[in-house]
């Protein structure tokens, strides 16, 4: 194992509830020379992948013993048994698990170190839009308020639709601002199962 992974394998044993990535960040950069091969000015950007880059080498060295690490943001801890995922049931498991990969194969490649700073603006500005879309399609399922319902369907949501736009339309005493916002709701959901 090399001496970065080793670094943060001690870390990781030491710690049962694990590390956000700014906590981990900061506690490698006051504790370690971890980040020291990046220069002193380095941006945000070739910090977290750096981190993250071998996160995902440590991941793969982890698999033949056995372990298994969990590595986002919010969230890198190492486990003993291999993770399990709620989301085997849900319609999206294939789209989720495409993301992950694409993940994975991102930070293995450690070209994209040094990304351009226009293609790092773009992969952001990429992020913020299906990070404020998946936002509006959770305000669409509560304005149904189908928040509470697993594996939502295009049936569901057409059915909902046509209750909420029958009891709110104006021509039937509704409120006209109530009944755009269902329309809008519908039209943020109707594509998306």
């Amino acid at each position: 194992m090399e001496p970065k992974q080793q670094i943060l394998l001690d870390y990781l044993k030491h710690s049962s509830l694990g590390f956000k990535e700014y906590e981990l960040m900061t506690e490698l950069q006051e504790n370690t020379n971890f980040f020291s091969e990046l220069g002193r000015n380095t941006s945000l950007f070739k910090k977290h992948f750096f981190l993250f880059h071998h996160l995902y080498v440590l991941a793969e060295s982890l698999k033949e013993q056995n372990l298994q690490l969990e590595i986002s943001a919010l969230s890198i801890k190492l486990h003993k048994k291999p993770l399990t995922s709620d989301l085997e049931s849900e319609s999206h498991v294939a789209e989720y698990r495409g993301e992950i990969v694409e993940l994975h194969n991102f930070y293995l490649n450690s070209d994209n170190l040094n990304l351009p700073d226009n293609e790092v603006q773009d992969m952001l500005a990429l992020f913020w839009k299906k990070y404020l879309a998946l936002d509006k399609k959770m305000d669409a399922i509560k304005c149904f308020g189908l928040e509470e319902t697993n594996n939502l369907s295009r049936s569901q949501i057409k059915k909902r639709y046509n209750q909420l736009a029958s009891q709110h339309h104006p021509d039937k005493g509704g409120d006209k601002l109530e009944f755009m916002q269902i329309k809008e709701a519908y039209e943020q959901l109707k594509d998306s199962f």
